[in-house]
């Protein structure tokens, strides 16, 4: 077999559940194969420091232990940045008219089409990367 990390899925413990071959954009042929294991459950009585993290816009993300140690991780900025591209796209699609934008609108709006969303989801990552990192800082300290 070529591919080495594939090795792991065919030792039989894996069920497949369903597999497709698809044609890529370069040509190339691509077969898609969807896997399953069960894995036994962890005892929660065994852990002792739990995290919870509540998400909001003003501040992204709050996470606190059951150590009373807390991580605020501020959203001002991003609200900002937010607001600033919402009233961009709402010029965009006023320019030119009632109902249709400038061709030059447009293709602009078509251009930056996701981009907030590619923003958060970077965004969203960073502060899970970080809250992560922050949980296995905690739990080194005690």
């Amino acid at each position: 077999m070529n591919y080495q990390y594939a090795q792991r899925y065919l030792d039989g413990s894996w069920k497949y559940l369903a597999s497709k071959l698809c044609l890529h954009k370069n040509g190339a042929y691509f077969f898609h194969l969807a896997c399953a294991k069960d894995i036994p459950d962890k005892n929660i009585v065994d852990a002792s420091t739990f995290m919870g993290v509540d998400v909001g816009i003003n501040c992204l993300a709050v996470a606190s232990t059951t150590d009373k140690q807390c991580k605020f991780f501020a959203g001002g900025e991003i609200k900002n940045h937010r607001n600033i591209r919402s009233k961009e796209r709402q010029r965009l699609q006023k320019a030119g008219g009632r109902y249709l934008g400038t061709r030059s609108s447009m293709r602009t709006l078509r251009k930056i089409a996701g981009l907030e969303t590619r923003f958060m989801t970077a965004v969203n990552h960073k502060v899970s990367h970080a809250s992560s990192v922050s949980r296995s800082f905690l739990a080194q300290s005690l």
